[in-house]
């Protein structure tokens, strides 16, 4: 059975078994507050999303209290939110999507929502070279990554002269000099950049001219 309070004040049920001698009494007690209203949360605004490696701050979602309790609070790795489950701080670096849950306590009134981070794979900076090369030649540097050409591609030729120079690619590199020379490559897409990707061209000295030499014999 339920009993209801409507009047704030501790509350005392005492039940005792008259069949046992002599008689076992057991009391329980309960506290009713006045006018605590239970928060009623939502989380605004679109899903976050993070690069993967990288971390977002809890913190800083948009959490809006429908009858403004101004209530405590917490964040917790699963559901239903209780303190076995709360995170240690409010910054998280997901390795995958991951669905994390607030709690929110005005008194002994609370009230749950949960909001998942999504995680961007990063893009890949991959690159072939053709080398090595003479020095009046050019090396063929192909994007292999995955991006597509809407992507941002920031190249570092070391000096040389690349057609087209920008974008994906292939490009055609040419140096004045020979040497070794290190074509590096890095790759934004959707906020997310890639980490730096290096390959090394060798232009090598043109072949010296062939010396031909003719010596005449004569026979009898």
């Amino acid at each position: 059975s339920s009993i209801t309070a409507n009047i704030p004040g501790t509350y005392s049920l005492t039940i005792t078994d008259n069949t046992l001698s002599p008689a076992c009494t057991s009391t329980a007690s309960v506290t009713v507050a006045g006018n605590i209203l239970p928060p009623d949360i939502t989380v605004n605004g679109p899903s976050p999303q993070v690069c993967a490696g990288t971390s977002f701050d809890l913190s800083a979602l948009n959490i809006q209290d429908a009858n403004n309790t101004n209530p405590t609070i917490t964040f917790h790795s699963s559901t239903p939110a209780n303190p076995g489950n709360q995170l240690n701080g409010t910054v998280v670096t997901p390795a995958t999507a991951t669905t994390y849950y607030i709690l929110a306590t005005n008194g002994s009134c609370s009230d749950e929502a949960s909001v998942m981070v999504g995680v961007q794979a990063l893009p890949s900076a991959a690159f072939s070279v053709t080398s090595p090369i003479c020095v009046s030649g050019a090396a063929t540097v192909t994007y292999t990554g995955g991006a597509p050409g809407g992507a941002n591609f920031t190249w570092n030729f070391d000096g040389g002269t690349a057609v087209p120079g920008t974008g994906s690619g292939p490009h055609s590199v040419t140096w004045a000099a020979p040497g070794t020379y290190t074509i590096s490559l890095q790759v934004q897409e959707n906020g997310c950049t890639s980490t730096l990707s290096e390959r090394t061209v060798i232009v090598d000295d043109p072949l010296p001219q062939p010396l031909i030499s003719c010596n005449a014999t004569t026979s009898s």
